[in-house]
């Protein structure tokens, strides 16, 4: 299984107390597996604390500066930069030794090299578009596209349905960890305005494992309403699962009858100058910061042991009725695959990935239905939602 990610120090690590793979926030440059509870999970901060609050609302809220056209690190040059540049300037002033010889020679390489750069344009220009190359900078959050946002959020009933919940054929390919049952706490009220049940997310764009995790929470929650302005962005370069593809919630809106969405997105994909940790994004109020250290943790998240810590990200708090503290499945399945390859697999419902991801959303839409009365009923009805009710115990 996978290492999630706990960067409080330079060495990594593994707590597998049950399988899914945990972590806590943003603290340094380094991972550390906590498997608490199956979950792949997030990273820290030090301390393993959140922040402390500001009182600004969720998901246009900005801590500090947004950095939205900042690049990351810079590129170093290449090795022998300079000493091409030498050879270059020779072969255009005739000095030095090339295939061709005299005056002609310059013609012939002064065309070359504009073919060259029309070369690298080209590939410059494909490598932003699909979001391949493992090399490129950190990407800050942008529009989603069009497509990429409709073929995720507007799977049919009949795949939803068709596909189910993750088997055991699944299971022993991948690991695995459905939302949590909470017991006995009093309903999520107060982060949003008005009285409709509440879902909160906390994670930050560079955690790979939050990547992982938003696009079954997408899906899930489009089945409840309807976003507006979701972004794309990618996960750190220079962490675990490098580049991992994803939405980012920053600058989101979300509306339904149902529920009120509460997304904080803590940090962005772009690293101090320091090196240690990422530059802020958005600012969790003192509510926010209050859930999140009370349920991210043992008890809530699985028994206390020797091994076990606090602080996963993705965190999720459906309602006080059941939470997810890392990520539900390995962020591997999303690896080399761009936002359009990974909406394109999932829409069609055949791979490990639209597996893994359709049956999270249909959990993630049981522990739903359980804090909106079962509606809507054509979501809350349908088999493999009723089933993961009863499977989380909230049936």
């Amino acid at each position: 299984m996978a290492n999630g990610e706990r960067q409080n120090d330079s060495k990594a690590g593994n707590n597998q107390a049950t399988g899914r793979q945990g972590g806590g926030r943003q603290g340094g440059t380094a991972s550390r597996g906590n498997q608490a509870t199956g979950r792949q999970g997030g990273s820290s901060k030090p301390g393993g604390s959140p922040k402390q609050a500001s009182g600004k609302t969720a998901s246009s809220r900005q801590g500090g500066t947004s950095h939205a056209g900042r690049q990351g690190a810079s590129s170093q040059p290449a090795r022998g930069q300079n000493a091409k540049t030498a050879r270059n300037r020779q072969i255009a002033d005739g000095s030095g030794q090339g295939r061709f010889g005299g005056g002609r020679s310059t013609v012939f390489m002064a065309w070359g090299a504009v073919f060259i750069v029309i070369v690298i344009v080209a590939v410059v220009v494909v490598v932003k578009l699909t979001g391949s190359s493992s090399t490129s900078k950190h990407t800050l959050s942008q529009l989603a596209p069009a497509s990429v946002v409709k073929d995720v959020t507007a799977i049919p009933l009949s795949e939803y349905t068709s596909v189910g919940l993750p088997n055991s054929s699944l299971t022993k390919t991948i690991s695995f960890s459905p939302p949590i049952k909470m017991k006995g706490q009093p309903s999520l009220k107060g982060l949003a305005s008005g009285n409709k049940p509440e879902v909160f997310f906390f994670g930050a764009d560079y955690c790979p494992f939050c990547a992982t995790e938003r696009w079954p929470l997408v899906m899930a929650l489009s089945r409840f309403g309807t976003f507006s302005n979701l972004h794309i962005t990618t996960s750190s370069a220079i962490d675990v699962y490098p580049q991992t593809n994803t939405f980012s919630f920053y600058k989101s809106s979300y509306s339904s009858p149902y529920l009120s969405f509460i997304p904080v997105e803590y940090e962005t994909n772009q690293p101090l100058a320091s090196g240690n940790g990422y530059t802020p994004l958005m600012t969790p109020t003192k509510l926010e910061n209050t859930i999140v250290s009370k349920y991210d943790g043992p008890p809530y998240t699985g028994p206390q042991t020797s091994s076990s810590s606090s602080g996963a990200i993705p965190f999720v708090d459906i309602g006080n009725k059941a939470i997810i503290s890392g990520a539900s499945y390995t962020p591997q399945l999303l690896s080399g695959l761009n936002w359009y390859n990974i909406a394109s697999q999932i829409k069609g419902g055949k791979t490990t990935l639209a597996r893994a991801a359709i049956g999270v959303a249909n959990y993630i839409s049981g522990a739903i239905c359980s804090i909106t009365n079962d509606q809507p009923s054509s979501v809350c009805n349908s088999a493999p939602v009723k089933t993961a009710q009863s499977n989380l115990g909230l049936g």
